[in-house]
């Protein structure tokens, strides 16, 4: 028999607070409630009436098993999602990357998440360039992509049949770059 989101809430605070060095508190905002051991998170139940949540680490194939009996039961967003290296071990750092760059002029071309503080890691990267005696310059390339409200524009009538996504084009902001490398600047 299923129970309600609040009573499935209370039982869910109930029981870790009775295990042994749980400590919680609300260190993101006052609607979630946090459980940790050993300073990890490890429940986080949302005060919110209207979306009660209850959000429990679990081992991966025990999460699934849990989906899979429960259909209830969601995985939960992972704000620090990892993935194991493949083919060699994870580094942290820019040095082994930096390591592995040939000395002749290249476009190192790097992606990632809008949340990371890219200010930090191009200052870091730089660093470890300096380190092994190679000059750089850095291009944030999101001041020369069009806005995604122009990418998605129609081209035509909107009633056309023909009606397609229509390409943007601007200048390959690593162009200009590419010459000055080649030019020994």
């Amino acid at each position: 028999m299923p129970i309600s989101g609040e009573k499935l809430q209370n039982r869910a605070r109930d029981t870790v607070l009775a295990l042994p060095g749980v400590s919680h508190g609300r260190p993101f905002t006052e609607q979630l409630d946090v459980y940790k051991v050993a300073g990890k998170v490890f429940l986080i139940v949302t005060d919110d009436p209207d979306e009660r949540i209850v959000t429990l680490k679990t081992e991966p194939e025990y999460g699934r098993l849990l989906q899979h009996e429960h259909p209830s039961i969601t995985r939960a967003y992972q704000p620090n999602l990892r993935y194991p290296a493949l083919g060699g071990v994870a580094t942290p750092g820019w040095s082994a990357l930096v390591a592995m760059l040939s000395d002749r002029p290249i476009t190192l071309a790097i992606d990632g998440p809008a949340a990371l503080d890219w200010s930090a890691a191009v200052k870091l990267l730089n660093s470890a360039l300096e380190a092994r005696g190679l000059a750089a310059s850095a291009t944030d390339l999101r001041a020369h992509l069009a806005p995604w409200p122009r990418i998605l524009e129609p081209q035509g009538p909107p009633s056309s049949p023909t009606t397609r996504l229509r390409p943007v084009r601007r200048r390959h902001p690593c162009r200009p770059l590419r010459r000055a490398a080649c030019a020994g600047t």
